[in-house]
């Protein structure tokens, strides 16, 4: 398991899955091995006042559907194609997939299922040089939020608590039986009220722990949940792993424009100075 908050690191801006059940909605069941799309992919079913341009350095071109089809930064290029598509060593049927090339050679082609609100319920990852697969699968709540995520490598299984549209609670177990508790609050020292995401901005591994590699940029196309009511200020992640425990807390900070959009995010650990963790944002 790796404990992101506990070793003060995290990863890129990536990508998750799964099914279980949040505190005040009922999930929207998927369809893992099926096609149960009803709803057409479309950023525009996730943001509502503003669409990405940049996030954390990477880019976004759309087609005349609203679905991104191309995710770029200097070193990654992601390519996303919807359609119908087959995997060679699997049964099931898949409405669009993603190419992941990293300095301009593919290293993996993730296979996508939707379920009836456009969102990933299914996932095949097929890593090209090591011949190998890894599978996500995704819950979601009534109002579109990620509510699990479930994966195949470690074992990785996420259920996530809801509270008046914000994510409060994610509990993270792996296939060793590890497990970690993260609470999330929506005030701290410098923010004492909640602060309105306008720009629906969904930082899964920076700001609720939840370890989803290079997935987590999907949601910029729209394709993973809806965002949390409010940005989250602070996190307490507390974690077992065998017969040790412990306990470490950040502490997130926001920078706005005149829109009142994010257009900075980093965090600090356990009330040190260094600031952690920093992604820039700008909106079309």
């Amino acid at each position: 398991m790796k404990h992101l908050f506990r070793f003060a690191s995290y990863g890129c801006l990536v990508a998750s899955m799964a099914l279980v059940a949040c505190s005040d909605d009922n999930d929207t069941p998927d369809n893992p091995g099926g096609n149960n799309n009803t709803s057409t992919p479309s950023v525009d079913n996730v943001f509502t006042d503003a669409a990405p341009a940049t996030i954390d350095g990477y880019q976004f071109t759309t087609n005349d559907k609203g679905q991104v089809t191309n995710i770029k930064d200097q070193w990654e290029d992601i390519t996303i194609e919807y359609g119908t598509f087959t995997f060679t060593r699997a049964e099931e049927k898949f409405q669009a997939k993603a190419t992941f090339k990293y300095e301009g050679e593919v290293e993996s082609v993730v296979y996508l299922q939707f379920n009836n609100q456009g969102f990933i319920s299914y996932a095949l990852q097929d890593y090209v040089d090591a011949d190998d697969t890894d599978t996500w699968k995704f819950g979601y709540n009534n109002a579109g939020q990620m509510t699990s995520l479930q994966r195949s490598e470690g074992g990785d299984d996420f259920t996530m608590t809801y509270t008046d549209g914000d994510l409060t609670k994610v509990v993270w177990k792996d296939e060793d039986g590890d497990t970690d508790v993260i609470t999330i609050s929506y005030t701290n020292d410098t923010h004492k009220t909640p602060v309105a995401n306008k720009a629906n901005v969904m930082l899964f591994d920076e700001t609720f722990d939840i370890d989803m590699d290079e997935m987590s940029i999907l949601y910029y196309a729209g394709l993973l949940g809806k965002a949390t009511k409010n940005l989250p200020m602070k996190l307490v992640a507390s974690w077992t792993e065998g017969d040790s425990n412990g306990e470490s807390t950040y502490t997130f900070f926001w920078e706005f424009d005149t829109n009142n959009l994010p257009t900075k995010f980093w965090s600090q650990y356990n009330d040190n100075d260094y600031k952690d963790s920093e992604v820039d944002f700008s909106w079309k």
